[in-house]
Formats: structure tokens, C-alpha cells, sequence
């Protein structure tokens, strides 16, 4: 019984998993976590990924290792800018919507320590990070020019819409 599970479990991940499409699918997913913040999973896609490439690209484990190098070197650099990113925004928020009072509370909480397990999932999955980086900021645009420009376009689609329905004023 488990000798043919574990046939089953191989012939899918060897039909599907192993393929181009399975490591875009993968890369997809790593985005989407890293995009809902969901950086642990986020991680584990990305640990799934390096061995889905690893058995899909049949590489030697010295030739890895000697990649692994320049990865971590990319990913440290791409945390000090997701980083700076981050705590620029974070900052403008607070000054315009924090009260006085209480911006040092929220200024400690931008403290580098306080995000160890953000800085090293940047680090780890820098791929899934900066394309989420290039789609959000594609996304935020979107969002800006339906907020502040075709604001008052779909105002008027929802007034002439709801106008016939008895509702309180």
C-alpha cells in the first residue's frame, strides 16, 4: 500500500511538479505569499522551488553550493533596498496619520531587529520578494488611478444604479 502511494506521489511530481509549467506555478506562488505577507510559506515555496530545480535541472550539489554564494550575495543586497523601501513608507504613513504622541512608539517599532524574520525571508526568497515589488507597485498604481482619477466615473455608475431602490437617506 505505501510502496504504490509513494509511486503515485512520484509519478506527479515527476509528470507535473518537475516541468517548466510546475516551477512557473511555483514561482507564482511564492509571489502571491510574499505579496499577502505570508512570508513563511512564502519560504517554503521557495525551499520547494530550489529542489524542484535541483531534480529538474540535474545539478551537482558543488555547482548549488557555488550558486548559493551569489543568491545569499543578490539577497542581502535586495534586503537593504526592500528594507529602505519599507521603512520610507512606513515613515510617510506615520507622519500623516499618527499623532504626535505617538510616532516614536511607532518609529521604535521600525527598528531593524524588529523585523529579523522580514529581513531574512527578503533575503531567502529575493526572487518572490522583488517581482512582488515590481506587481504591487504595478497593483498600487492601478488602485491610485481608480481612487483618485476614475473616482467620480464609478461614483455615478453606483448613484444612476442604486437610484431606484428605495433606500433611507
Amino acid at each position: 500500500m505505501i510502496d504504490t502511494f509513494t509511486a503515485f506521489i512520484a509519478g506527479i511530481a515527476t509528470g507535473y511538479i518537475l516541468t517548466w509549467p510546475g516551477l512557473i506555478v511555483l514561482f507564482i506562488l511564492g509571489t502571491y505569499f510574499e505579496h499577502r505577507e505570508s512570508r513563511g510559506t512564502a519560504v517554503f515555496i521557495g525551499i520547494l522551488t530550489i529542489f524542484t530545480s535541483y531534480f529538474f535541472f540535474d545539478v551537482s550539489v558543488q555547482t548549488i553550493a557555488e550558486y548559493a554564494v551569489g543568491y545569499l550575495a543578490v539577497g542581502i543586497l535586495w534586503s537593504f533596498w526592500r528594507y529602505k523601501k519599507y521603512v520610507t513608507a512606513k515613515v510617510k504613513y506615520i507622519k500623516e496619520y499618527e499623532r504626535d504622541d505617538m510616532q516614536h512608539y511607532y518609529a521604535k517599532n521600525l527598528h531593524p531587529s524588529k523585523h529579523l524574520d522580514t529581513i531574512t525571508a527578503w533575503i531567502l526568497i529575493w526572487p518572490f520578494s522583488m517581482m512582488e515589488s515590481v506587481v504591487g507597485d504595478a497593483i498600487d498604481m492601478v488602485n491610485s488611478l481608480v481612487t483618485n482619477v476614475f473616482k467620480s466615473v464609478y461614483h455615478k455608475i453606483y448613484a444612476k444604479a442604486i437610484q431606484d431602490l428605495n433606500l433611507p437617506e
